[in-house]
Protein backbone atom coordinates (compact mmCIF):
# COMPACT_ATOMS: atom_id res chain seq x y z
CA UNK A 1 0.00 0.00 0.00
CA UNK A 2 1.12 3.32 -0.23
CA UNK A 3 0.79 6.11 1.77
CA UNK A 4 0.99 9.85 2.03
CA UNK A 5 4.22 11.08 4.04
CA UNK A 6 2.39 11.49 7.33
CA UNK A 7 0.30 8.09 6.97
CA UNK A 8 3.31 6.70 6.26
CA UNK A 9 5.39 8.30 9.00
CA UNK A 10 2.75 7.49 11.87
CA UNK A 11 2.42 3.79 10.79
CA UNK A 12 6.39 3.05 12.42
CA UNK A 13 5.81 5.90 15.23
CA UNK A 14 7.75 8.83 13.73
CA UNK A 15 6.10 12.53 12.96
CA UNK A 16 5.71 13.11 9.07
CA UNK A 17 7.65 16.56 10.02
CA UNK A 18 10.62 13.90 10.22
CA UNK A 19 10.04 12.27 7.26
CA UNK A 20 9.94 15.60 5.23
CA UNK A 21 13.28 16.87 6.96
CA UNK A 22 15.09 13.47 5.97
CA UNK A 23 13.70 14.16 2.22
CA UNK A 24 15.31 17.07 2.23
CA UNK A 25 18.37 16.20 3.05
CA UNK A 26 18.20 12.88 1.07
CA UNK A 27 17.51 10.24 3.72
CA UNK A 28 14.62 8.58 4.69
CA UNK A 29 12.99 5.79 3.54
CA UNK A 30 12.53 5.78 -0.59
CA UNK A 31 9.44 7.84 -1.81
CA UNK A 32 7.42 8.46 -5.09
CA UNK A 33 6.71 11.92 -6.37
CA UNK A 34 3.08 12.10 -8.37
CA UNK A 35 2.39 15.57 -8.97
CA UNK A 36 2.80 16.90 -5.77
CA UNK A 37 1.84 14.32 -3.81
CA UNK A 38 5.13 12.33 -2.01
CA UNK A 39 3.89 8.82 -1.59
CA UNK A 40 5.39 5.84 0.25
CA UNK A 41 5.31 2.32 -0.13
CA UNK A 42 4.63 0.25 2.96
CA UNK A 43 7.03 -2.87 1.86
CA UNK A 44 9.97 -0.38 0.64
CA UNK A 45 9.53 1.48 4.57
CA UNK A 46 9.91 -1.61 5.99
CA UNK A 47 13.02 -2.65 3.93
CA UNK A 48 14.22 0.93 4.71
CA UNK A 49 14.10 0.53 8.62
CA UNK A 50 14.63 -3.17 8.46
CA UNK A 51 17.74 -2.24 7.22
CA UNK A 52 18.26 0.26 10.23
CA UNK A 53 18.01 -2.81 13.08
CA UNK A 54 20.20 -2.79 15.66
CA UNK A 55 20.71 -5.22 18.61
CA UNK A 56 22.10 -8.69 19.53
CA UNK A 57 23.26 -11.26 17.23
CA UNK A 58 21.44 -14.18 16.48
CA UNK A 59 22.33 -17.05 18.24
CA UNK A 60 23.02 -18.64 15.21
CA UNK A 61 25.73 -16.44 14.06
CA UNK A 62 27.34 -16.45 17.64
CA UNK A 63 27.40 -20.13 18.25
CA UNK A 64 25.45 -19.55 21.35
CA UNK A 65 23.93 -23.26 22.60
CA UNK A 66 20.38 -22.81 24.74
CA UNK A 67 20.38 -23.85 27.92
CA UNK A 68 18.79 -27.34 28.31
Amino acid sequence: MKRKTNAAAERIGMRGKTFANWRSAGGGPPYYKVGGTVLYDDNEVDAWLAERRRGAIPTSVCNVREAA
